[in-house]
């Protein structure tokens, strides 16, 4: 595992005032069936980008404004829209299979997260954590791939897909 993710943002993540202007991508460990390996992503591109849309996990773009975040106390920001990664869920329950949004930054519970030191992106008081799905499918032609990004179990969902790095 990267020692810049486990140092940066666990330390980060502790202290809730903390703030990186330095912005990285979160990227699986594992390239599964992407030579370029996946980031977490908003959906389209451009003039097309799906802001309001769940966001995916898609072939890494270096430099790419959409699949870029900051830390921000407890919460993963992705400062181009001033949006923070939240969970879809209803009241403060998240439950497997839950959606990934970027919402409004506005310190719900459903923006916290805490990131283990095995790599796995976990949302708080919760055993669920941030998951590439298992099925890869062609986006924007056959150099771009994406998964379905979703909260899974943390104890019984394969490592390859819930291990995450910060570049």
């Amino acid at each position: 595992m990267n020692k810049i993710f486990y140092a940066v943002l666990m330390n980060v993540f502790i202290t809730t005032s903390a703030y990186s202007a330095d912005t990285f991508v979160i990227k699986l460990v594992e390239p599964l069936d992407e030579p370029e390996f996946y980031c977490l992503d908003v959906a389209g591109w451009g003039d097309h980008l799906k802001i309001e849309d769940p966001l995916q996990v898609h072939t890494c773009k270096p430099d790419s404004p959409d699949q870029e975040f900051v830390v921000e106390g407890s919460t993963l920001k992705m400062p181009e829209y001033n949006r923070c990664l939240t969970v879809s869920a209803s009241g403060n329950t998240a439950q497997p299979g839950t959606a990934l949004m970027i919402r409004e930054c506005d310190g719900r519970i459903m923006q916290n997260f805490k990131i283990l030191s095995s790599g796995q992106i976990m949302l708080n008081n919760s055993n669920l954590c941030l998951a590439a799905g298992t099925t890869s499918l062609e986006a924007s032609g056959p150099s771009h791939l994406w998964r379905v990004a979703s909260l899974q179990p943390c104890d019984i969902t394969d490592k390859k897909l819930i291990t995450w790095d910060a570049q």
